[in-house]
């Protein structure tokens, strides 16, 4: 990609006319993918690299410099859409996901400490219908642990389960808890 004014590119040559953009495109495009990244796990240069190789992979008519840039721009906008659009559904199926402290050997997984959320002012009705919703007795016990804010260690020798047994409920869990939500019966 060049500062120079963008030639014509033929037809149907999609890499050509990325090459083709002039540099002034370039720099908007990649300060526009920095500004759409925020709020999001990926970065600016991500969004960039995946709004091109959606023009790579595109059907839409090569036509020249201007009309590639405004695909892009288009392009961008719509990833960062999806990836709001994909956080809220996370956020919808698993709650809050509460990352520990990178300096802080001795603290939880980020898996440890979600913590589910509802629409549900109680919190309490909330793991009261988890908990009659599942039909599995670890599971049970395991929520209510959950929700009583109970650590990770302290639960495994309650209950006398080693880290693969937690791991095994805590991830049947999470698959319950999103076909519940995903059939409204939470």
């Amino acid at each position: 990609m060049h500062d120079e004014i963008a030639p014509m590119v033929e037809s149907g040559d999609r890499s050509a006319a990325l090459e083709a953009l002039s540099g002034d495109q370039v720099k908007r495009l990649a300060a526009y993918a920095n500004l759409c990244s925020n709020g999001l796990p990926e970065e600016g240069q991500d969004l960039l690299q995946a709004a091109y190789q959606r023009w790579l992979a595109s059907d839409v008519p090569v036509k020249g410099a201007a009309e590639t840039a405004a695909y892009l721009f288009g392009a961008i906008k719509s990833i960062r859409s999806n990836g709001f659009r994909r956080m809220r559904s996370e956020f919808a199926a698993f709650g809050e996901r509460i990352e520990p402290d990178q300096h802080d050997e001795e603290a939880e997984a980020p898996v440890e400490t979600v913590r589910a959320n509802s629409a549900a002012a109680d919190e309490t009705m909330y793991v009261q219908q988890v908990y009659d919703a599942l039909n599995d007795p670890e599971l049970q016990l395991l929520v209510l642990h959950q929700s009583e804010g109970t650590a990770r260690k302290q639960i495994q020798e309650e209950l006398g389960w080693d880290d693969k047994k937690y791991e095994a409920v805590q991830k049947r869990k999470l698959r319950a808890l999103a076909k519940l939500l995903k059939e409204g019966k939470i």
